[in-house]
């Protein structure tokens, strides 16, 4: 029988849980529960209703677990970004921040960092492209604010140069004979210098690779370096300039520059394979080639530059696949790759007279 059958239970006395057995104080003098309630609870350490909601608490946490290796993944591009920037790793750095913002577009410190270092070191249509993508309407601070517009004012006039050059192919006279076309275009962008709206950086850039003489279109590239130093193209353009002239050590130097500051520069990286491979280093083209294909696959001239160097350097089967992959990705290449492939065009030609 229970005992309860027999007297009362004092109130001080009894199960804190079922209020009708006595506290069992066997197995610990500060129980509050009888001997049945406490088996109970062991095996129930919780309520019983409390059952659903920690079945959807471990849900919502196994969700989570999923997501931590991309936030941590991202996380460690963004802190690394700058630091890959310092050690001349530039352009890989903007490539991953653009994979952040790709993940989490809302991301205005990602956003201003991606921006600074593409400005910074010279990627300017990079930079265009975070600003109108991830920065366009985005609430800042003051600071970042007056950075923005600092860089867009920069853009604008260099995008200025962009729409004059347009607009002066639009009005060219086809019937024109191209020596007198190629001079009146010098002229026009020779008083485009005059614009404090333009570009003059640019404008250097493009008389560089209009002109016919080679000693004129060295002096306008030079000076385009020197009025924006951190314009990598113009030096590339300049270094191409060298090569086709035979003066390789001079061609080398500017490419040397170039990855001094940015040993991730998919143009520099190609151009300078081309000269290891006209000194006859085919192994050493063939390398920073790659390089410059794993950075930016979709890097000017880079696919055609790649299939070249596997085909000299014997892997021909590899070669092919690359360029049956480009064609069904509907890559289209110009006439005197075409004419290498086919052996119309020597190697030596083809790089002489390229872009």
């Amino acid at each position: 029988m229970d005992e309860n059958e027999y007297y009362t239970i004092p109130e001080a006395q009894l199960c804190r849980k079922c209020h009708v057995r006595r506290i069992d104080l066997t197995e610990n003098s500060n129980s509050i529960l009888c001997r049945e309630c406490r088996e109970e609870q062991i095996r129930y350490p919780f309520p019983k209703k409390m059952i659903p909601a920690a079945v959807i608490i471990l849900l919502l946490l196994v969700v989570a677990l999923i997501k931590v290796p991309k936030t941590l993944n991202c996380y460690k591009i963004y802190q690394s970004a700058k630091v890959e920037a310092h050690t001349g790793e530039i352009y890989k750095a903007l490539i991953g921040m653009q994979q952040v913002l790709e993940a989490y577009p809302d991301s205005v410190p990602a956003a201003e960092q991606a921006i600074e270092l593409a400005m910074e070191y010279g990627y300017y249509d990079f930079g265009a492209y975070l600003i109108n993508e991830y920065m366009v309407g985005k609430e800042v601070n003051d600071s970042t604010y007056a950075k923005l517009t600092m860089y867009s004012n920069k853009l604008t006039r260099y995008y200025n140069t962009y729409d004059k050059l347009e607009e002066l192919n639009q009005n060219v006279d086809v019937n024109m004979p191209e020596e007198e076309l190629l001079a009146w275009l010098k002229q026009e962008l020779l008083a485009c210098l005059d614009d404090p709206e333009q570009y003059p950086a640019m404008i250097y850039y493009y008389l560089g690779n209009l002109s016919s003489d080679s000693a004129e279109a060295q002096q306008y590239l030079e000076a385009g370096i020197k009025e924006d130093p951190k314009l990598t193209m113009t030096a590339t353009a300049l270094g191409t300039l060298k090569r086709r002239k035979g003066d390789f050590e001079g061609a080398k130097e500017l490419y040397q520059d170039i990855l001094k500051r940015d040993k991730t520069d998919p143009s520099a990286l190609r151009t300078m394979g081309i000269l290891c491979l006209l000194e006859g280093d085919k192994q050493q083209w063939l390398e920073y080639v790659r390089n410059a294909y794993e950075v930016d696959p979709e890097a000017l001239y880079i696919k055609e530059t790649m299939i070249i160097a596997l085909m000299e350097n014997g892997q021909t089967e590899e070669a092919r696949n690359m360029k049956t992959q480009f064609d069904e990705q509907g890559e289209v290449f110009d006439e005197e790759f075409a004419g290498y492939l086919d052996g119309s065009i020597t190697l030596h030609d083809y790089y002489v007279d390229e872009e």
